[in-house]
């Protein structure tokens, strides 16, 4: 009877140890598990990289989206996805799908129902200033132009689905439609169309390209109309939208956005001469009611 207690007390003792340890191991293992989940990173899948004529600008793109979500404070991984971004629409696609969580977009009021946007205009409008490729030989013709009058004697081009296209059709200037930069640059060269008008941040990007072909940059006029490029998401993914949101509000308050700004398009600006050009004013019949055109500290201006 003895020997039987024994044995029933070592049982107990036995299985009390064990169960002590299990219950150890198991608050170790959970403990960790929530550190991990504390700790872990918000993976932002991005486009990949593009055509290399394009480099500055998304350069500059992807240093204010970094410097934006650091100052946001969210522990983060940027992932280039290994989509191919396409067309516009495609990509416009992709972010609505969750392929890439985020990118940036020439806005509309057709692509903010789309789309979540961020409202904070990513080049400060210059991508409404624009100046353009021309023949050598059209010098003089353009040179005369004075308003958007004289303007319209002369045939435009731009980009299929680009929304300048919708923009210069509005003010009435005649325009060609090319499928891809390629072929945007025959159109101009072998004189179906007579000027190609690029934003002030892109334009000195592909002075190369397009003087391979003869093309010069005109000197004498700029078109401007409100416009911006924002940062876009998916419209369930407020939480990033936030992040971002939150990051740019305090890089403009700390100064770093402005820095950023200028360090990469400073030159491209001056190099413009804006001050010196007959300025030709047109309507942006796309642009969204919610555009923060009122807070002048998120805008270029030429007289600043």
């Amino acid at each position: 009877m003895r020997s039987a207690v024994l044995v029933a007390k070592k049982f107990v003792v036995w299985w009390l140890h064990r169960s002590l340890i299990s219950a150890c191991v198991f608050c170790v293992i959970s403990s960790a598990a929530v550190i991990a989940e504390a700790s872990t990173e918000m993976e932002i899948r991005i486009p990949p990289s593009i055509d290399p004529i394009f480099f500055h600008r998304n350069a500059y793109s992807m240093a204010l989206l970094e410097n934006a979500l650091t100052k946001s404070g969210i522990d983060y991984k940027l992932v280039q996805s290994d989509v191919q971004i396409g067309n516009l629409a495609r990509l416009r696609r992709h972010i609505a799908k969750g392929i890439y969580d985020v990118s940036w977009l020439h806005t509309s009021s057709e692509i903010e129902e789309e789309l979540l946007p961020i409202r904070i205009p990513i080049f400060k409008g210059i991508i409404g200033w624009r100046i353009a490729f021309i023949r050598p030989e059209s010098t003089t013709e353009f040179s005369a132009v004075k308003d958007l009058q004289g303007l319209r004697v002369f045939m435009g081009v731009q980009g299929f689905n680009w929304p300048d296209v919708a923009i210069m059709e509005h003010s009435k200037l005649k325009l060609r439609v090319g499928v891809d930069l390629p072929n945007i640059r025959q159109l101009l060269v072998n004189k179906r169309a007579d000027y190609f008008p690029r934003s002030i941040s892109e334009i000195w990007d592909e002075e190369g390209y397009f003087s391979e072909q003869g093309a010069i940059v005109e000197q004498t006029f700029a078109l401007y109309y409100p416009s911006a490029v924002y940062f876009f998401v998916s419209r369930e993914n407020t939480a990033l939208a936030e992040a971002i949101k939150s990051g740019l509000e305090i890089s403009l308050s700390d100064g770093s956005y402005d820095q950023l700004f200028f360090r990469f398009f400073g030159e491209s600006i001056d190099r413009a001469n804006l001050p010196n050009r007959r300025v030709i004013y047109l309507d942006n019949p796309q642009l969204p009611k919610q555009t923060p055109l009122a807070r002048r500290e998120l805008w270029f201006h030429q007289h600043d």
